[in-house]
């Protein structure tokens, strides 16, 4: 079993990824820690209409 941790620089505590790493070696679940930060500031470059105020459509551009 494998799973991806997604954290976002700045956002996300860094007791938040040890707790998930270690929780990953005590269940033997292999997991990748993917940091999205560069890949979710070009997505809301790239939408004009994106309003970072929206606290809805930021958290959908997040998910």
């Amino acid at each position: 079993m494998s799973c991806a941790h997604l954290p976002e620089r700045d956002i996300t505590p860094n007791v938040d990824v040890e707790d998930v790493m270690r929780l990953c070696v005590t269940n033997g679940v292999t997991c990748e820690h993917i940091e999205i930060t560069s890949m979710l500031l070009v997505m809301r470059e790239d939408i004009p209409e994106f309003d970072p105020s929206n606290r809805v459509a930021y958290g959908n551009m997040n998910a």
